[in-house]
């Protein structure tokens, strides 16, 4: 009986002495170290992780000021941040972004546009009793004009997109609470447009999908109004032409491939890139895209780890917003998969939504 004993005793000593064991592989300061050198939880594929591994083996060391990049178009980039209600802009010569902004603007909240004249569109106020957008003009910091939108019957609204066109055609994607329910639309307002403007057009979105409330949106080409659908689980792309005169649907696009889409931006090719920051890459869906379409290719860029809001496009070089370390980062929108940034430069604050107009 004490032998018997004894072997039980001695098994007991043997499980206890194995669990001990692993929990010391579990949480030895190696595997702890290792565990939290990895990103936070992104799912995907080999190359996704393998993205992230790059992303926190290089932070610090990616290209902080290379060479620019020669393309001879010169621009505004205009990049709103994301709480303190200020914005900056960086005057790019010849392609390359500079390592400082060289005007900032207060108050700015997002969404925000620029048109072709370099007029800076933006919120004046987070709240919802205001829905005004200040019109900082060309080179200043002072708001030349305040445009007052109302949405009749509305309890409360607010802009959740801006875009702008070659004209200075403001447009303007709300989404407004009512007594029964919400509605969201679209409106425009002509160049020039000041105080309580009535818009010279408008078109309701409804209250479902597609595409629900304006997400983002942009001009392409031929001035074609770009509209991504604020529905996350069910994200659309709808196309509009003649939409100043005769808003008519030409394409829509159900983009498969995606987790939480937030901003949208279209190049001069009718190419449309959505930033995903659940997945912290770039989806690009081709120009002719209809239907249910999977992206024809997608951009990871290295040392990003927390991309946000609207990329901005300027020829082949795309610019991008990083949450995490508070940078803008200048890529190519030709090279699918990873690529390490052209350039990286710090921002004054955490960056959210950019905008972009040639001049």
């Amino acid at each position: 009986m004490n032998d018997r004993r004894r072997n039980h005793s001695a098994i007991i000593n043997l499980i206890l002495l194995a669990i001990l064991l692993s929990l010391s592989v579990v949480y030895s300061p190696s595997a702890a170290k290792a565990r939290d050198s990895q990103p936070f939880g992104l799912p995907g594929t080999s190359e996704v992780l393998a993205l992230h591994k790059t992303q926190n083996e290089t932070v610090g060391s990616c290209p902080s000021l290379g060479d620019a990049r020669g393309t001879g178009l010169n621009a505004h980039l205009f990049d709103v941040g994301s709480m303190t209600g200020n914005a900056y802009r960086y005057t790019i010569i010849n392609g390359g972004l500079p390592g400082h902004p060289d005007l900032e603007f207060t108050p700015a909240y997002k969404p925000s546009a620029v048109d072709a004249l370099g007029n800076f569109y933006v919120r004046k106020d987070e709240s919802l009793a205001d829905g005004d957008i200040l019109v900082y003009p060309h080179g200043s910091n002072h708001p030349a004009r305040t445009i007052q939108p109302s949405v009749p019957g509305a309890l409360t609204f607010a802009p959740t997109a801006l875009a702008a066109d070659e004209m200075g055609d403001l447009y303007y994607g709300y989404n407004a609470q009512f007594k029964h329910g919400n509605r969201s639309g679209i409106y425009v307002f002509a160049p020039n447009a000041s105080g309580p403007a009535q818009p010279i057009q408008s078109i309701k979105l409804g209250k479902t999908y597609p595409p629900g409330f304006a997400g983002d949106m942009a001009i392409g080409p031929a001035g074609k109004l770009f509209v991504l659908g604020g529905n996350a689980r069910r994200p659309t792309i709808v196309v509009y032409a003649d939409f100043l005169t005769n808003p008519k649907v030409v394409r829509k696009v159900y983009a498969l491939g995606l987790s939480n889409p937030v901003g949208l931006a279209v190049d001069e090719a009718g190419e449309s890139y959505i930033t995903d920051v659940q997945q912290n890459d770039i989806a690009v869906y081709s120009a002719s895209a209809s239907g249910r379409a999977k992206p024809v290719r997608t951009l990871m860029i290295a040392c990003v780890r927390g991309i946000a809001g609207r990329i901005a496009i300027l020829g082949n070089d795309g610019f991008v917003a990083d949450t995490v370390d508070d940078t803008i980062s200048e890529f190519d929108t030709r090279i699918p998969g990873v690529q390490n940034p052209i350039r990286t430069v710090p921002t004054p604050e955490t960056p959210y939504q950019l905008s972009i107009g040639q001049f």
